[in-house]
């Protein structure tokens, strides 16, 4: 169990553990036995930064006592299921900032929390126990200390939220819009290199702002399965009923499609793999499509599609996707 146990833990320092493993990590945690073995590690890796503690300052004694004082409550509440953070150049390890707080696959700097996806999505869980999920190419950032203020964060690129109802607004900023909320499951896409924002909801109710100085009367309220699109660069606002699994799905392990429209194959394909599909032929979006996508690579998922459909593919020098109907 103890193998276990530090198998878990190097797995939790890495990034790479997931929710049932985080689940299975918390239970045997619980344990009063086997949690030395989780305060083992921590002590060491604490013991690790000698440089970083001499250069910062922190009171390494001190530290650790008060991290071993939490270890109850890091073990047992989601708001510390968390990921640590890196302090110096390829060297993971735990880290105790002057809050006590550990990170969660991300860096602070200065008073501000910022988590990167760059080549796989990430799975964060905020202090509230809020869950979000980026997408490739996208970051998140928040305030330290903002339970104290207010449950506030900016997304750059694209995340699914399911937010903790706590009685207190969660806000989202992303391109020149703000997304309240209380308790919710929505998805945001707010590419960095595009003037748009767009607020899909699956579950709950939002309030949108597309600017600081509307009051809120002027807010736009979503309910499940309403997209809310903010164009920036045109000007341009609207409102469309849409499959919201369509836009959120691209966060699954895998993606079931059942007599899918070629259509609606692409657009979660799109988000899957953050490219875009210029299709030549439009009679191609008669086509429907039945299958499973895993772990596959955009490659590997053209080809068995052009097994299946009559297409043929080109992919461009920057991810861009040429589709052509194979005669």
């Amino acid at each position: 169990m103890k193998d276990k146990i530090r198998f878990l833990l190097k797995l939790y320092k890495e990034g790479n553990l997931k929710r049932d493993q985080l689940q299975e990590l918390s239970d045997l945690l619980k344990k009063d036995d086997l949690a030395d073995v989780f305060e083992q590690e921590l002590f060491e890796d604490l013991s690790n930064f000698t440089s970083y503690k001499s250069s910062k300052g922190i009171d390494f004694d001190t530290t650790y006592a008060k991290i071993r004082k939490r270890i109850r409550p890091v073990i047992t509440l989601p708001v510390s299921k968390i990921k640590l953070a890196a302090v110096a150049a390829s060297i993971i390890g735990f880290l105790l900032l002057s809050s006590v707080l550990l990170t969660n696959t991300g860096f602070y700097f200065g008073d501000s929390m910022e988590v990167f996806a760059q080549d796989e999505t990430k799975e964060i869980i905020l202090p509230d126990g809020t869950t979000v999920i980026i997408n490739k190419n996208s970051h998140l950032k928040y305030e330290r200390g903002w339970l104290a203020t207010e449950r506030k964060v900016k997304l750059v690129g694209e995340g699914l939220f399911d937010v903790v109802h706590n009685g207190q607004p969660f806000v989202v900023e992303a391109n020149d819009t703000k997304i309240r909320v209380l308790g919710t499951l929505f998805n945001v896409y707010a590419p960095k290199d595009h003037q748009i924002c767009e607020t899909t909801l699956l579950e709950g109710k939002v309030a949108i702002r597309v600017k600081e100085d509307l009051p809120e009367s002027k807010d736009v309220f979503l309910k499940p399965g309403e997209q809310y699109v903010n164009d920036i660069s045109g000007n341009r606002r609207s409102l469309n009923i849409v499959d919201a699994s369509l836009y959120s799905n691209w966060s699954q392990p895998q993606i079931r499609f059942e007599n899918q429209s070629f259509h609606n194959l692409l657009l979660v394909l799109e988000r899957r793999f953050q490219t875009s599909f210029t299709v030549k032929d439009e009679s191609l979006y008669q086509c429907h499509f039945d299958g499973v996508v895993r772990d596959e690579s955009l490659t590997e998922v053209l080809e068995v599609i052009s097994m299946i459909l009559p297409i043929n593919y080109t992919i461009m020098n920057d991810q861009t996707v040429i589709i052509d109907k194979n005669e």
